[in-house]
């Protein structure tokens, strides 16, 4: 359980040899198993949780006390804010702005998780859309390598695919040039649109 005091707001931050701050961390894991906490304004599904206001208290319902933490992080994100007791009641804090919807399905998960209950999926980004995602930095990855987008190709889908049609003509190059066009979109910084359920215009 990270507070916002604790771990978002170090006291004393210390710059590191390369420029920037130590980041929360934990010495038992590695750099590829260590949690990104993010920000509830870059994150909706990041709930925030709150003491419960006194007038709420002995209204009849069974306030909550702060979630345990299951091992590997395996509950939603959330965000406690500081100065809350051991054993207190909590609240999701929900700010009323147009992320509403994607933040009470995030308050829904946490829920569950807290209950020990099956977990609602995440419906921000669907399966068919993890696999797009995949494939965009795979293929940024290979550019970034000197590849040809040919190369690519035949590394993502395959030699005997890619020779089924010219090249020149063939759908699969439209497709991967796609892909790297996406995936470098999602570098330069729309990686944070993921972070929202798509709105309708």
């Amino acid at each position: 359980m990270w507070t916002l005091r604790e771990r978002l707001l170090p006291s004393q931050p210390r710059p590191s040899i390369y420029g920037g701050y130590d980041v929360p961390a934990k010495p038992s894991l590695p750099a590829t198993r260590q949690p990104v906490h993010w920000s509830p304004r870059i994150n909706p599904s990041v709930t925030v949780l709150t003491e419960l206001p006194d007038h709420l208290l002995g209204t009849g319902m069974a306030p909550h006390a702060v979630p345990a933490e299951p091992p590997d992080h395996a509950a939603p994100p959330h965000l406690l804010l500081s100065g809350i007791g051991p054993g207190a009641s909590i609240a999701a804090l929900i700010p009323f702005d147009d992320d509403l919807p994607g933040r009470i399905e995030a308050l829904n998960r946490l829920w569950h998780a807290h209950l020990g209950r099956r977990v609602p999926p995440d419906t921000r980004i669907t399966r068919q859309q993890r696999g797009r995602l995949r494939l965009m930095l795979q293929a940024c990855d290979g550019r970034s390598r000197g590849a040809s987008y040919r190369d690519i190709a035949e590394a993502l889908f395959g030699i005997e695919r890619v020779a089924a049609d010219p090249w020149k003509t063939s759908p699969l190059r439209d497709r991967v040039i796609g892909l790297v066009e996406g995936g470098t979109g999602l570098i330069a910084g729309g990686y944070l649109r993921l972070f929202r359920h798509r709105r309708r215009a």
